[in-house]
């Protein structure tokens, strides 16, 4: 059984998984375990030597066994469910919470949003304490170590209510967070105690503060950005830059991964192999580092593998031996879903996994005969890094960006020079603060260079290619195909044929993930489907016929605000209707993308109400319409001014 580890990781995994699907009561898992690790036990020093080759086949499969059955046991008796169990008995009642808030607090559109560890409920501490999450007005300020009281509601987080929509439930609930608690906005919220958090994590965060200080000296929102680059998006980057290099396909430079934490780490060994410092010297230095910057940006999925794979590298380099980065993948893989099992199923996760295996098994059968030889690693990385997530953003997603590749040809190498100063520029800001802001202009031309970078090609005609729903079968089917790529370097097959080879394979894989997930069932009746879509107030209804005619009748919206308006102006004289959270945008668009809705033939507005008509205008503005039917009957609603407009 080669590489060993790697089994025994998606023993655990698969665990995981079965746990999810069919739970059970632990104990019987338990002696489950507990047998098949007794025969193991046995086969290896109770039978003879002579007798032991009769059962050494056996003994990959009882290890697998053992380790199948501690994954089980692990999410069984993962806290997070056992929190989640205990918030939902308090779902819809109202409350009066004490508790300490337990992570950095995020300022998003004017308001904060915290996460609150509970200590008191209703004046008693609660039998399981557990996490709540709030929106809260920007007054008082808080940060992280704060013992706030408030009075509200405690609500679950909604789960998925459309067709594959994701569960905001069971984001949360992997995050350690299982309800939301929502405060009135006449209520007021009492600080009653500061700097009651670890006080290490306090220390790690105002250093955060110190580091982030000069890189926000930038004007908005090249500040912003810079900041997100080495901190992570929370840092400065606003929603609006999110949304454009998520466009652009580089959402990943705004997120703290594994670059980072690997150029960091790389730029720490290199200095220390300048200064000529001692192995062990350069894992213990290097190492705390790693750690330290982990801790300081948050301890998210990709973070977490970039680290423990770090610190293999760097023990590796101290024992003086190989490092085999699929074993080093599968360790950090197993250590992180040993913590948290409920990552298994978190998108982050599951990319940050996919990447880095693109990274190591397809980038080298990928890199194109170019010159310089850093510029073919570049490219080769890029295509190994897309294609390897590309499955997985087309099943969520339902979209592909045909610029993800350009544009990182692009912005990496600026990113790959711009991290290591801007960490500097940051240590620079711990010892001379006006130093290090005298000198953050001088990083102005970059990141400048990277946010025209992705509006170029946010804004590009065809940038994003929508798809027909992927299903799982089409997900595995295309790994399998990904996975013979690497044979095509090991094949003595050069030039011009193998581009040809790779060309046809990667034709394979598109044509793959846009046969439409229906594809094998698409051979039975066809039948009249109403669907009535979850879009939280007012309504949205579906209607497709046998013929594959769709009719769309309201689209959602909001609840009507005396004195709220809904339609902002852009800099270029258009307008942006918004809802405060555009139900169209969020909820419908993707509903009708997933039901295999290509275009309408009929939209009904059955009157101008904002519940009804908010999420219309971003209907007509990503499908094409045929017929627009509305009662004609005017309304003062601003999403219904709109929605004449662009009909």
């Amino acid at each position: 059984m080669g590489r060993p580890l790697l089994w025994v990781t998606l023993a655990f995994a698969a665990g995981i998984l079965a746990a999810d699907r069919w739970p059970a009561a632990p104990l019987p898992v338990a002696l489950v375990a507990g047998a098949a690790y007794a025969a193991w036990v046995l086969t290896q020093v109770v039978f003879p030597l002579k007798h032991r080759a009769l059962v050494v086949g056996l003994l990959p499969g009882l290890l697998l066994c053992v380790f199948g059955a501690l994954g089980y046991l692990t999410a069984l008796l993962d806290p997070a469910r056992q929190e989640a169990a205990a918030a939902a008995v308090w779902d819809g009642q109202r409350a009066a919470i004490e508790g300490v808030v337990a992570a950095p607090v995020e300022a998003r559109d004017g308001r904060q949003q915290v996460v609150v560890r509970l200590r008191r409920l209703n004046g008693s501490p609660p039998p399981r304490p557990f996490s709540l999450m709030a929106t809260l007005p920007p007054q008082p300020a808080l940060r992280y170590g704060d013992v706030i009281s408030a009075r509200g509601v405690i609500v679950l987080p909604p789960d998925g209510g459309n067709p594959g929509e994701p569960s905001l439930r069971a984001a949360l609930q992997r995050r350690g967070i299982a309800a939301l608690l929502r405060v009135p906005p006449y209520r007021t919220v009492a600080v009653m105690r500061r700097d009651a958090g670890h006080p290490l994590t306090a220390w790690v965060l105002r250093l955060r503060e110190r580091f982030v200080a000069p890189l926000l000296a930038l004007p908005p929102p090249y500040g912003g950005v810079l900041a997100g680059l080495l901190f992570g998006a929370q840092a400065g980057a606003t929603r609006e830059m999110e949304e454009l290099f998520l466009r652009a396909g580089l959402l990943h430079v705004l997120v703290v991964s594994g670059a980072q934490v690997g150029l960091l780490a790389a730029s720490v060994v290199g200095m220390l192999t300048l200064l000529r410092a001692r192995p062990a010297l350069r894992f213990l230095l290097a190492g705390t580092v790693v750690l330290l910057f982990a801790a300081m940006v948050g301890w998210g999925a990709a973070v977490g593998r970039a680290a423990i794979m770090a610190l293999v590298g760097l023990g590796a380099g101290w024992l003086g031996r190989d490092a085999d980065a699929a074993t080093a993948l599968a360790l950090a893989a197993l250590l992180w879903l040993a913590l948290y099992p409920a990552s298994l199923f978190s998108l982050g996760f599951q990319l940050s996994f996919a990447a880095t295996w693109g990274l190591v098994f397809l980038s080298p059968a990928l890199e194109p005969p170019l010159r310089p030889r850093w510029l073919a690693q570049i490219a080769g990385a890029t295509l190994g890094a897309q294609l390897a997530v590309l499955p997985l953003l087309a099943a969520v997603f339902q979209r592909v960006s045909l610029a993800a590749f350009p544009a990182n040809l692009l912005v990496l190498p600026v990113v790959a020079v711009l991290v290591p100063a801007g960490f500097v520029l940051s240590l620079v800001g711990l010892v001379l603060p006006p130093a290090a802001f005298a000198l953050a202009p001088a990083f102005l031309p970059a990141v400048w260079a990277i946010v025209a970078l992705a509006r170029l090609f946010a804004g590009a005609p065809g940038a994003e290619v929508w798809l027909p729903p992927v299903g799982w079968w089409q997900v595995v089917a295309a790994y399998a195909l990904l996975g013979t790529l690497p044979r095509l370097r090991r094949a003595a097959i050069r030039g011009a044929v193998r581009w040809a080879g790779l060309a046809v394979w990667g034709l394979l894989v598109a044509a793959l993930l846009s046969a439409g997930s229906a594809l094998p069932g698409s051979l039975g009746p066809r039948l009249l489907v109403v669907t009535v879509l979850d879009v939280g107030q007012g309504d949205a209804i579906l209607v497709q016929s046998p013929a594959g005619r769709a009719l769309l009748v309201d689209g959602g919206g909001e609840v009507e605000l005396p004195g709220r308006s809904d339609v902002s102006e852009r800099a270029d004289g258009g307008r942006t209707v918004a809802t405060r959270s555009d139900v169209g945008a969020r909820r419908v668009v993707p509903a009708l993308r997933r039901l295999g809705v290509r275009r309408l033939d009929v939209i009904v507005l059955s009157h101008a109400h904002e519940d009804h008509v908010g999420g219309l205008p971003a209907v007509l503005q990503n499908f094409s319409v045929d017929l627009v039917l509305e009662p004609g009957v005017p309304h003062l609603s601003p999403s219904y001014t709109w929605f004449l407009e662009l009909v």
